[in-house]
C-alpha cells in the first residue's frame, strides 16, 4: 500500500481526534508519519487516533495503523490549530452522519479542557 496513503488517513483520523477535544475544527500545522513495517495489501487495518496533550493553543495527537493481530505498521503524530469558533459555526451545517457516529457538535464529548 502506498504510504501516502496511510498518511493522509492518519491526518484525517488525528485531526478527528482534536476536533473531539477542542470541540472545533482544526487545521494541520505539523504532522509527522513514521513507517514501521510494510503494508501488505489485502489485509484489513485499523485505524487509532487519540489526544495527548494540548500545547501553546495546539492540540496534540498520535495515531497508528494496526492489523487485528495489533501488529504495528505506521505511527504517526501531529499539531492541530483549533480554526475560530464562526468558522467552525459555519462549517458544521456541511456535516452529515451516519447512523451510529458521534455526532461531535451535538455532544458533550468536547470539552476543550488544557490538559
Amino acid at each position: 500500500m502506498h504510504g501516502g496513503v496511510f498518511s493522509a488517513i492518519l491526518d484525517e483520523s488525528m485531526g478527528w481526534a482534536s476536533i473531539v477535544k477542542s470541540g472545533t475544527f482544526c487545521k494541520t500545522a505539523k504532522l509527522e508519519i513514521t513507517f514501521v513495517k510494510e503494508t501488505p495489501l489485502l489485509k484489513t487495518y485499523t485505524i487509532e487516533s487519540e489526544f495527548v496533550r494540548t500545547i501553546r493553543g495546539f492540540v496534540e495527537t498520535s495515531g497508528r495503523v494496526c492489523d487485528d493481530e495489533g501488529t504495528v505498521y505506521v505511527r504517526g503524530s501531529g499539531l492541530y490549530y483549533p480554526m475560530p469558533a464562526d468558522f467552525t459555526a459555519g462549517a458544521k451545517e456541511y456535516l452529515t452522519y451516519d447512523d451510529g457516529t458521534l455526532r461531535i457538535f451535538d455532544s458533550n464529548e468536547s470539552d476543550g479542557d488544557e490538559k
